[in-house]
C-alpha cells in the first residue's frame, strides 16, 4: 500500500512540475491518450501508447466498417447505415485533424516554446504575470472539461452494452464465434471507442485553440504596452528638443519590434489553423445535422445522451474557434486606436519636420501592418468569425430538413 502510494505521490510530483515548465502539458496528454505521436513527446510510455492506440483504432474502425456493411446486405437498415456512416465520418476528422498537427508540429511547437518563456512584456510585470496566470488556469479548466466529457460518454457505455443497443454492437460475423468471445469483443468496443476517439478528434482542438489563446493575451500585453506608453508621453510631449525625438523613437521602436515577434510565432499557425478548422468546420456540419435527425430516432436515454453530448460538444467546439479568431481583431482594433492617439499627440515642431514625418510613416505602415495581422481561415474560402458560425447553425439544419424530407424508413425500429 506504502509502494503505491509513493508511485502516485511522485507522479502527482513529476506532473506539477511538467506543467510549471510546460503550460500545455495537459493537453499533450490528452493527445497521447488519444493516440496523437509527436516530437514532443519522446519518452517510452507516450510511444508505446501511440502504438496501441494505433492497433486499436484499427481494430474499431474495422467494427464499424462491417456493421456499416451489414447494415446494407442483405436487408437494407437505412437508420443503422446512417449512424455507422456519422461515425465513419467521426472517425475520419480525428484522423484528419492529428494529420494536420503532426504535419505542422514543428511550427506548433515553436509557438510553445515562445509562450511558455513569456518573451512580450508591458513593462508593467504585475499584469502580465496575472494576464498568464489566468490563460493557464484557463487551459486547464478547458482540458478538465474536456475529461468531465470522457467520462460522462464513458459512464454510458454500460448501459448501452446492457441494453444491447444495435448502434453499438459488434458484426454477425463476431458473435458467430461463440458468446464468449462475442462479449470479449463488445467489451473491447464499448469500452474503449469513448475514451480514445472523443480524446483522438478534440485533442488537437483542445492544444491549438490553447496556443491561440495563449497568443491572443499575448496580444492583450502589448496592447496594455503600447497604451502605458501613449499615456506616458501626455505628460511629455515637448517636441522642441533632439532627445525627445530620439527617445520616442526608440521607445516605439520596442513595440513595433514586440508586436512583429508576436506577428511572427501567429504566422507559424495560420496554415494549420486554416486547413484544420476547414476539416473541423465541414465534418460538424454533417455531424451535427445528422446527429439532430438520429436523435429523433433513437430510443434508449443512454444513446440520446451520447447524441445530445455529441451536438452539444460540435457546436461549441466550432464556437469556441470562431470566438478566439474574433477576439484577436478586437485586439486589433485596440492597438490601432493607441496608434491613431499617438499621432494625434505628438506636436509638430518646424526644426524636427523630418523627424515628425519619419515617425507618422512609421505609425501609419504599423498601423496597416497591424490591421492585416491575426486574421484566420477557414481553408482560405473565410474569415472565422462569430458570423461564419452562424452558416454551420444553417447548414446543419438544412441537411436536418434534406434528411426529415427524404423520409428514411422507421419500420426497422
Amino acid at each position: 500500500m506504502d509502494r503505491w502510494r509513493w508511485i502516485g505521490i511522485n507522479w502527482l510530483v513529476k506532473l506539477q512540475q511538467a506543467s510549471s515548465n510546460n503550460h500545455f502539458h495537459l493537453a499533450e496528454v490528452i493527445m497521447v491518450v488519444g493516440g496523437s505521436f509527436y516530437s514532443g513527446l519522446t519518452t517510452y510510455w507516450p510511444r508505446s501508447l501511440y502504438y496501441f492506440s494505433q492497433i486499436l483504432a484499427t481494430y474499431l474502425v474495422t467494427i464499424i466498417i462491417s456493421c456499416l456493411v451489414e447494415s446494407l446486405y442483405p436487408t437494407m437498415d437505412s437508420g443503422s447505415a446512417l449512424w455507422f456512416t456519422l461515425l465513419l465520418i467521426f472517425l475520419f476528422s480525428g484522423f484528419i485533424r492529428e494529420y494536420f498537427v503532426r504535419k505542422n508540429i514543428l511550427h506548433i511547437t515553436e509557438v510553445k516554446h515562445f509562450l511558455n518563456h513569456s518573451q512580450i512584456t508591458s513593462k508593467d510585470n504585475e499584469y502580465d504575470a496575472c494576464v498568464r496566470r489566468n490563460l493557464y488556469r484557463n487551459i486547464r479548466i478547458t482540458c478538465v472539461g474536456h475529461l468531465a466529457l470522457v467520462i460522462i460518454s464513458q459512464f454510458s457505455a454500460p448501459i448501452l452494452m446492457l441494453q444491447q443497443n444495435k448502434y453499438y454492437r459488434i458484426p454477425h460475423v463476431f458473435q458467430s464465434m461463440g458468446p464468449t468471445f462475442a462479449i470479449v469483443m463488445q467489451f473491447c468496443y464499448i469500452m474503449t471507442v469513448f475514451p480514445l476517439w472523443i480524446n483522438k478528434v478534440f485533442g488537437p482542438t483542445i492544444l491549438v485553440t490553447a496556443i491561440m489563446l495563449g497568443l491572443e493575451k499575448e496580444y492583450g500585453i502589448v496592447s496594455r504596452g503600447l497604451g502605458n506608453f501613449v499615456d506616458r508621453k501626455k505628460s511629455d510631449v515637448r517636441g522642441n528638443n533632439k532627445m525627445f525625438w530620439r527617445l520616442l523613437d526608440q521607445q516605439l521602436r520596442f513595440q513595433i519590434d514586440q508586436h512583429l515577434l508576436l506577428t511572427k510565432n501567429v504566422m507559424k499557425l495560420q496554415l494549420v489553423i486554416s486547413n484544420l478548422y476547414f476539416a473541423i468546420h465541414y465534418c460538424a456540419v454533417l455531424l451535427i445535422g445528422v446527429s439532430i435527425y438520429l436523435f429523433l430516432l433513437e430510443d434508449s436515454l443512454a444513446g440520446r445522451l451520447i447524441i445530445v453530448l455529441a451536438i452539444v460538444s460540435f457546436s461549441f467546439e466550432c464556437y469556441w474557434w470562431c470566438n478566439i479568431a474574433e477576439s484577436f481583431q478586437i485586439m486589433n482594433t485596440s492597438l490601432e486606436q493607441h496608434i491613431l492617439d499617438l499621432m494625434i499627440l505628438v506636436p509638430y515642431h518646424v526644426d524636427y519636420h523630418s523627424d515628425y514625418i519619419q515617425l507618422r510613416t512609421t505609425l501609419m505602415i504599423f498601423k496597416i501592418n497591424i490591421r492585416n495581422s491575426a486574421r484566420f481561415s477557414c481553408g482560405g474560402i473565410f474569415q472565422l468569425s462569430k458570423e461564419s458560425f452562424v452558416q454551420i447553425v444553417q447548414r446543419s439544419y438544412t441537411l436536418f430538413a434534406f434528411l426529415v424530407n427524404i423520409g428514411f424508413s422507421n419500420s426497422n425500429y
